[in-house]
């Protein structure tokens, strides 16, 4: 057993000497049984104190490397095979990542930058400064800070005519956190699931990862249809009326009535995802489903990533009012997971006016993108094409009379650096997704760069066209 110890090294000699023992042990140079010298006489072959070498052997012994029987000394433990390690001349490729298309029409990103946003900065500020005037600090409370539950009731009211108290609001980090919370409190034992086809994936994965018993319930040019969900047992039914996700259809008034009475037969509860309703471009915002639900069978899902980042990561629930989801006696060890800090940012940034202000200047860049992508293609391809959805929100599906399939199409897209992606994501059953269609983000290209972008995606039009 041959270990090199440099007195000279900014290392300490413990150190030096707990590594060196460590790697030979791993390596199998010191095999199982092995029994490592005395540490009066390693102390004396390497010099060094006899603490040091007691010290090395000390946490050897705790991690589990070696062990010590009383009067014997210290023996190698029996350890799994290591892994071989590569070779000196071997380097690791890192896992390849595949390139952004130069011309990218992903959807989710928003190009307003809410980091550089100087009100939102001072809204921050206040927060830091509320938190630095704490004597101590502590875990928040499960439903979240109660000022931003005002808060949002007061906006949610304003603008999306949903009646609440900050009672009935949870803050949660994320639409998948708020799912899951729903789940937690009507679980699959006692309710079915049923949700829009196609619809948002990320929903779908939630409850069949929980175990509910899934239905997928086509939806046509007004949404969701109602008949599959009459022979429903009690069901949560998760829809996006205002905007469906993704083909964008809205739910007329008429058909959310219906659907609301049938939630109250039939003791169901309906989840409505708000996600992006704010963003209308042709008419007022619509009222959303649960301001009109009078039998309170209504849970209202609403987001922040769509109107400051995507990373905030800060979502809520206004659950029924006949509801009450009483953390502190299901779970008593649960607390809020989302920062308080970010919590009284967004609190601030609200009571100040400002998130008005956020959401009205998006929604004036989203419209002049929304405006000048549907005048190009309606001038350039009126007959090529046709665009499902618009009027609101940061997508569209654009629907293409081509005999290619929709691989073929993407893949053309991809040859010419631009982005168009697959809806077959958002199908119960990929095949069922039309050939033909494609999804279409336009959240995160800068309105200067909007016009390159669309001439890029005209000229794999073009490509289609003649193919």
């Amino acid at each position: 057993m041959m270990l090199l110890i440099d007195k000279e090294s900014s290392k300490n000699l413990y150190t030096q000497l707990y590594e060196g023992l460590k790697q030979q042990i791993l390596s199998g140079e010191l095999p199982t049984g092995f029994i490592l010298p005395a540490t009066r006489k390693m102390a004396q072959e390497y010099e060094l104190s006899r603490n040091t070498v007691i010290t090395a052997y000390r946490q050897l012994e705790v991690e589990g490397y070696i062990y010590s029987t009383q009067g014997s000394g210290f023996y190698v433990e029996s350890l799994p095979p290591q892994p071989c390690e590569q070779q000196e001349n071997e380097k690791i490729e890192p896992a390849k990542k595949e390139r952004a298309p130069h011309y990218d029409f992903r959807y989710g990103g928003i190009d307003r930058n809410i980091y550089r946003n100087r009100a939102f900065r001072h809204s921050l500020n206040n927060a830091l400064a509320d938190r630095e005037n704490c004597s101590s600090l502590l875990y928040e409370a499960p439903e979240g800070l109660l000022i931003l539950r005002q808060q949002l009731c007061q906006y949610l009211k304003r603008f999306r005519g949903v009646r609440c108290h900050p009672e009935q609001v949870i803050i949660t980090s994320g639409h998948h956190h708020s799912l899951s919370l729903i789940a937690q409190f009507l679980p699959p034992q006692e309710y079915e699931f049923a949700m829009e086809n196609p619809g948002y994936r990320g929903t779908r994965d939630v409850f069949s990862h929980q175990g509910y018993a899934m239905h997928y319930i086509p939806i046509g040019p007004q949404g969701i249809e109602l008949s599959p969900l009459r022979r429903l047992p009690p069901s949560l039914i998760s829809i996006t009326p205002s905007h469906q996700f993704p083909m964008g259809s809205v739910l007329p008034i008429k058909k959310r009535l219906q659907l609301l009475e049938l939630a109250a037969m039939g003791g169901h509860y309906i989840l409505e995802d708000d996600y992006d309703s704010e963003l209308r471009y042709e008419e007022q915002p619509i009222p959303s489903l649960q301001s009109i639900d009078t039998a309170g069978r209504t849970f209202y899902l609403g987001t922040f990533s769509k109107t400051t980042a995507p990373d905030i990561r800060l979502a809520y629930i206004v659950v029924p009012p006949n509801l009450s989801f009483h953390f502190s006696e299901t779970y008593p060890f649960y607390t809020s997971p989302v920062s308080s800090l970010l919590q009284l940012t967004l609190a601030d940034f609200m009571e100040r006016g400002e998130y008005e202000k956020q959401v009205n200047a998006l929604r004036n860049d989203f419209r002049k993108k929304h405006a000048f992508i549907r005048q190009y293609l309606e001038a350039h391809f009126p007959q090529t094409v046709r665009i499902c959805g618009g009027g609101g929100g940061m997508h569209f599906v654009l629907e293409i009379d081509t005999a290619c399939t929709e691989e073929e199409i993407i893949n053309r897209f991809r040859q010419n650096e631009v982005g168009v992606y697959s809806l077959k994501p958002y199908w119960a059953n990929p095949d069922d997704s039309p050939q033909n269609q494609v999804l279409i983000g336009y959240g995160a290209i800068p309105l200067n760069r909007l016009p390159v972008n669309v001439e890029a995606l005209g000229e794999t039009l073009n490509d289609l066209e003649n193919a």
